[in-house]
């Protein structure tokens, strides 16, 4: 964790520490954001990280869990501003990341895990259900028998050029 804090010092907090001025600036602001957003992302969201995150830019704890109050806020007003085809896509991109970290770490149960969930959502485990309609249309026993006569010239050709047909069937009959 001491690693991590440092790295989220380097150019913020302990340069402003040695000048010795307020905190209170846009750029001081944004940047004790950033990396409150970085430890609500990456590190246990405890007291001890709001703490030191606290002294790390040297303000309150209190300050720390406002600004993560911001945070959440504005990560609720992306979500309700992008569509439903965005949200599906960014949650199928972290499926899809998870799916890699599962197969380079060989995590194999938890990477089927992630692929019957990514099948359930997109709908690739349910059974296929096709709809069909048939209109049948009655012809009345005098137009059936003329429609044999006007097209048996076609049906007699068609049938000639056609191979004939074999029908091999064993056959006894029963005693």
């Amino acid at each position: 964790m001491v690693g991590y804090y440092g790295a989220m010092a380097r150019g913020s907090a302990t340069l402003d520490k040695v000048r010795g001025h307020r905190k209170n600036n846009a750029a001081d602001v944004a940047r004790r954001k950033r990396d409150v957003e970085r430890a609500m992302m990456h590190m246990p969201w405890t007291l001890e990280t709001q703490h030191r995150l606290g002294e790390l830019h040297e303000v309150s704890a209190r300050q720390i869990r406002e600004d993560a109050k911001s945070i959440r806020a504005l990560w609720a007003e992306q979500i309700t501003l992008q569509n439903i085809d965005q949200r599906r896509a960014d949650w199928l991109a972290r499926v899809h990341a998870a799916q890699h970290e599962a197969r380079k770490d060989r995590q194999h149960n938890a990477l089927t895990r992630l692929l019957r969930l990514e099948a359930n959502v997109s709908g690739l485990d349910n059974p296929l259900q096709v709809e069909v309609t048939h209109k049948a249309e009655q012809l009345a026993p005098i137009e059936q028998a003329r429609a044999i006569v006007d097209n048996y010239d076609a049906a007699k050709a068609y049938l000639e050029a056609a191979e004939p047909l074999t029908i091999e069937a064993d056959y006894e009959p029963a005693e």
